[in-house]
């Protein structure tokens, strides 16, 4: 009868343990996907550390006794945040000199705009300028011109 005892008790018993390892195995499980996600999202080694150390920690909380299991699940969760930052951080980064090279480049296009602009302005005041030249030496040859002619087309009172 004591064994029936026994032998209900370890049962009972056995079920509790494990409902207890469920929580814990259950985050691993999550916390792993994650961090595969994760790893999966990081280009170049991207907050390589960081996902070490978050990985490093779950290991750490699938080999925790029961009374630090918490405190393992608690870092390991902190430790998987600050490697979720720093891929963020790292993807902000590149996008940032994605960005930046995007801008050099409208920056050198609008450049090359402002100096034809300018070429274009300087051809049209030097046509201005040889249009200007012209009309005054044509001027010139006119009033030049027709000075002598004026000055044939006079008469002068004959002398005495």
């Amino acid at each position: 009868m004591i064994r029936l005892w026994l032998m209900l008790a370890l049962a009972s018993a056995t079920p509790s343990a494990h409902a207890a390892e469920d929580p814990v195995s259950q985050s691993v499980t999550q916390l792993t996907q994650e961090l595969d996600a994760l790893d999966r999202d990081a280009r170049d080694g991207n907050a390589a550390l960081e996902r070490l150390q978050a990985r490093q920690a779950i290991e750490r909380l699938q080999n925790a006794r029961t009374r630090d299991r918490q405190a393992a699940l608690d870092e390991a969760q902190v430790l998987l945040k600050t490697a979720e930052y720093g891929v963020k951080a790292s993807q902000l980064k590149e996008q940032l000199v994605q960005l930046d090279r995007e801008r050099d480049a409208i920056m050198v296009e609008a450049s090359r705009r402002d100096a034809a602009l300018a070429r274009k302005e300087a051809e049209r005041l030097r046509l201005q300028a040889l249009a200007r030249e012209e009309e005054q030496s044509q001027l010139i040859e006119l009033e030049s011109g027709a000075a002598p002619a004026a000055a044939a087309g006079r008469t002068y009172p004959s002398l005495p």
